[in-house]
């Protein structure tokens, strides 16, 4: 963004890297990253230092979580395989949910990835066969409701992609391929159904169900998104980007939590998250909830500005960082000024503000090594998400001993 050579002279724009940082941020490529500021440079690269790659290659533990990636169906390729509302009644199909019937066989939706946001898949759905809009209040609050796709594919076509990468699990990770650095969020990640996806949808499996609700927390936090858009050039999100990423490891989110002594950090990363992800009958059923958990907008936005804060802990964000990264969020910062009445330029906006007084309470009862205790506390983790601590495994930590999920959905 340096628009005038003038600017080359600008200490404010100008920073040093050493190819020993280089190689820490980006160890499989080791390119060149590219930041606006100094005071960025310093943030990402301290945050590299504290929390390896999602993958490094090469290395024999360069895969803690045993992550696999999936590009499932390709929407000018595979739109043979497509089918529209229409074409299927007409030969005779029965939509049941959002899924088509006829005899044995099932014509599973495809699931774009503006069909779903940040803990949330039932974002948008579609009227027809063109046209998509926002989920209504009303429709979230409906455990029921899941939402239409533009689409559908044969579950023939979808069922052995999801066998051959051993996952037998009824809930999938997946994040949006398309996004910019300039948008409100740049790394848009939930937990969806498990259904078709176009190559917008890329998917991660990791070994274990467990690992899911801790996943999409890291990936679903500001304290991510700021690395995220540090490593964005494009108006894509593609694997090899994605595998540079800092992602704290199974081992180091099963410490014992800094702000609560009746819980690992794990356990309470994963309890908000996955409540959060919870809001429809079949999501908490592929879940393990015996419920789905109600859509209350109060309570949504309490545990997720408890993850938020909780994640800028995690990565090792100082207060100051943290109130810096927010107001890079300009879109939001104006969203939310706008909502409140305030004037531009305003630093106290609502989600900085409650973040970073939701930072200090956790970091008040860490300093003081007593128990946060949350006003609207998430149910407990359903048995299928349960974790174990990687210590008390026999052999060494990998991502199967440390999480040992349930059965399938």
């Amino acid at each position: 963004m340096v628009h005038d050579t003038a600017e080359l002279d600008d200490a404010s724009r100008s920073y040093t890297l050493t190819p020993e940082q280089i190689a820490l941020v980006n160890p499989n490529t080791k390119t060149a990253p590219v930041f606006l500021t100094p005071r960025d440079a310093e943030i990402t690269t301290r945050v590299y230092e504290r929390h390896p790659v999602l993958i490094h290659h090469g290395r024999k533990d360069g895969n803690p979580w045993g992550i696999t990636f999936m590009r499932m169906f390709d929407m000018a390729n595979d739109s043979g395989l497509f089918h529209t509302a229409d074409q299927l009644r007409a030969d005779g199909w029965t939509l049941t949910g959002n899924v088509f019937e006829r005899d044995a066989a099932r014509m599973l939706p495809l699931y774009e990835a503006k069909m779903f946001h940040h803990f949330n898949h039932r974002w948008a759905t579609y009227i027809d066969d063109t046209t998509s809009r926002d989920v209504t209040p009303d429709e979230l609050t409906d455990a029921h409701f899941e939402p239409r796709p533009r689409y559908w594919v044969a579950g023939r076509e979808v069922e052995p992609q999801l066998a051959e990468k051993g996952w037998h699990h009824g809930v999938m990770l997946s994040w949006r391929d398309i996004c910019r650095a300039t948008d409100a969020r740049t790394c848009i990640t939930a937990l969806i159904p498990r259904l078709a996806a176009p190559d917008g949808s890329l998917l991660a499996f990791p070994e274990d169900l467990p690992a899911l609700p801790l996943l999409v927390s890291c990936w679903s936090s500001y304290a991510f998104d700021f690395i995220v858009r540090q490593k964005s050039s494009g108006t894509h999100l593609k694997f090899f980007t994605f595998k540079q990423l800092p992602t704290p490891t199974p081992t180091s989110l099963a410490d014992a939590s800094p702000w609560d002594t009746q819980q690992n950090l794990a356990e309470w990363i994963a309890r908000r998250s996955a409540a959060l992800s919870a809001s429809s009958k079949d999501m908490a059923s592929a879940l393990g909830y015996a419920a789905p958990i109600s859509w209350r907008a109060s309570s949504r936005m309490f545990w997720r500005t408890e993850l938020d804060a909780a994640m800028f802990r995690v990565y090792g964000y100082s207060r100051d960082d943290v109130s810096y990264v927010m107001d890079t969020f300009a879109t939001v910062a104006r969203k939310d000024r706008q909502e409140e009445g305030l004037a531009d330029g305003n630093p106290n906006w609502r989600t900085k503000r409650l973040i970073l007084a939701k930072y200090d309470e956790l970091a008040r009862h860490a300093a003081e090594g007593t128990t946060y205790v949350s006003p609207d506390p998430p149910p407990p983790l359903p048995e299928r998400l349960q974790l174990r601590d990687p210590a008390s495994s026999p052999s060494s930590p990998t991502p199967s001993a440390a999480y040992a999920g349930g059965g399938a959905a």
